[in-house]
C-alpha cells in the first residue's frame, strides 16, 4: 500500500471517530435532558405532595329507577375537589359536582321541549353542574390519643349553578351548613365516622312554600380486613323543615319530612392513589308513609360503581 492510500484511509478512520465521538456526545446530552427533565418533573410533583396543597377526582355510575322500580337508564357524577392547608389544623376545600342521567324509556323526541328541570322531575336525559361548595374545617378539637376520639367543626357554603335546577327546587339559591365531625377507629380495624349538619337555605322570598333548611346526621361503620380491602355501611338520616306545601301524602299537608337511607360498600385501593367501590343502597324509614320501615326495601335498592383518585 503506497503511502498516499495509507494516509487516505488514516483520514477516514478519523472522521469515522469523529463522528462517532458527536453522535455519542449528542445522545449522552439527550438523555441527560431527559434525564434532568424527569427529575425536575419528579422533584415537582414530590412538592406538591409534601405541600400544602391537595387535588382529588371521584366518580360514580350507577343504575337508575322509576317509581314502580323499573331500571330505567344510569347515571354518573363527576367531582373534583381542590384543598389547601392554612395551617396545621386549618383547612379550605373547594368541591364541584357535575351530575348526568340517561334514560332509556323517554325517546328523544320527547324530551325535545323540556327544561333541565322538567327533565330532573320527569326522570329525563340531563346533564348539568350540580352544585359548588366551598368548605372551611378546623380540626384537632378533640384528639384520639388524649381524648379517645377526634372532632373538628367547619362549615360549608353551596351554590346550584344551575338557574333552572333553583327553580325548580323550592327557589334556592343554596345554603349555609355548620357540621362537626366524630370519628374513633381501633387496632382490630374497626372504625367509626359521624357528622352533625344543620342547613339554612339561602332563598330569594320568604314564603312559606319553600324549604327553610334540614338537619342532615351521618353515620358510617366501617371495617378494614387490611390495608386495601375495607367494607362498611352509612347510614343518612335527614329532615327538613316546611317544605313546598301542597306536597302531600293520602291527604294530609306535610309540613316537614324525615328518611334514613342506607348504603353498604365494599372498597379496594388498586393502586397507592386509586380507589375502586361498590355500593348498594335504599330507604329504610320515610316519613309520612304510615310504616315503620319503607316498602319494599330491596326492590328500591339502588346500585352504583365508584372511583376516586387522589392526584396529590
Amino acid at each position: 500500500m503506497n503511502l498516499s492510500k495509507i494516509i487516505a484511509l488514516v483520514a477516514i478512520i478519523s472522521m469515522t471517530g469523529a463522528n462517532a465521538a458527536e453522535t455519542t456526545a449528542a445522545t449522552t446530552a439527550t438523555q441527560t435532558t431527559t434525564t434532568t427533565s424527569s427529575n425536575s418533573l419528579s422533584d415537582l410533583y414530590k412538592q406538591l405532595e409534601d405541600g400544602p396543597a391537595s387535588l382529588s377526582y371521584s366518580a360514580s355510575f350507577g343504575l337508575s329507577r322509576n317509581a314502580a322500580h323499573e331500571y330505567t337508564g344510569y347515571t354518573q357524577s363527576h367531582s373534583i375537589t381542590t384543598g389547601y392547608s392554612l395551617t396545621d389544623v386549618d383547612r379550605v376545600s373547594l368541591y364541584t359536582k357535575y351530575a348526568m342521567k340517561e334514560n332509556i324509556n323517554i325517546s328523544d323526541e320527547e324530551q325535545e321541549n323540556m327544561s333541565t328541570s322538567e327533565k330532573i322531575g320527569a326522570g329525563g336525559d340531563y346533564g348539568y353542574w350540580d352544585r359548588i361548595q366551598l368548605t372551611y374545617k378546623r380540626s384537632g378539637l378533640r384528639n384520639q390519643k388524649d381524648h379517645g376520639y377526634n372532632l373538628s367543626a367547619g362549615i360549608d357554603y353551596r351554590y346550584y349553578p344551575n338557574a333552572q335546577y333553583r327553580e325548580q327546587f323550592a327557589n334556592r339559591r343554596g345554603l349555609i351548613r355548620p357540621h362537626i365531625t366524630l370519628t374513633k377507629s381501633w387496632d382490630n380495624g374497626f372504625g367509626i365516622w359521624n357528622k352533625f349538619n344543620i342547613a339554612k337555605d339561602i332563598r330569594k322570598n320568604n314564603s312559606k312554600n319553600v324549604s327553610q333548611g334540614y338537619f342532615y346526621l351521618i353515620t358510617d361503620q366501617s371495617y378494614s380486613i387490611n390495608d386495601k380491602f375495607a367494607v362498611g355501611i352509612t347510614e343518612e338520616w335527614f329532615s327538613a323543615h316546611n317544605p313546598k306545601q301542597g306536597e302531600d301524602y293520602e291527604g294530609a299537608t306535610v309540613r316537614s319530612s324525615y328518611d334514613m337511607t342506607a348504603t353498604a360498600y365494599a372498597s379496594y385501593q388498586i393502586l397507592p392513589k386509586v380507589s375502586l367501590s361498590l355500593e348498594v343502597g335504599s330507604t329504610i324509614f320515610k316519613g309520612f308513609d304510615q310504616r315503620f320501615f319503607a316498602h319494599d326495601i330491596w326492590n328500591s335498592a339502588s346500585w352504583a360503581l365508584g372511583a376516586s383518585f387522589s392526584v396529590f
